[in-house]
């Protein structure tokens, strides 16, 4: 079973708009470097560079949830 966070940030994962013009240039530059490799390279570099920023997006927003939750039981003190 998920837990909310996960609910929470499947919600927000869906829902998000597309990525930001600099994060589009980043993935532009990307694609470029790659280029010079075999397809098989290429995807492979692709797929690791999408599973590292996805893992790290999910992170940094149960991250922020959590401290959000803190802040507010503090508040409440």
């Amino acid at each position: 079973m998920e837990s909310a966070l996960e609910i929470l940030y499947e919600a927000y994962s869906e829902s998000r708009m597309a990525d930001s013009p600099s994060i589009r240039e980043g993935y532009r530059k990307l694609g470029i470097a790659v280029q010079a490799l075999p397809l098989k390279d290429n995807d492979a570099i692709m797929d690791a560079v999408c599973l590292i920023c996805t893992a790290h997006e999910r992170q940094a927003f149960l991250h922020g949830i959590r401290t959000g939750a803190r802040l507010r039981e503090e508040l409440g003190k």
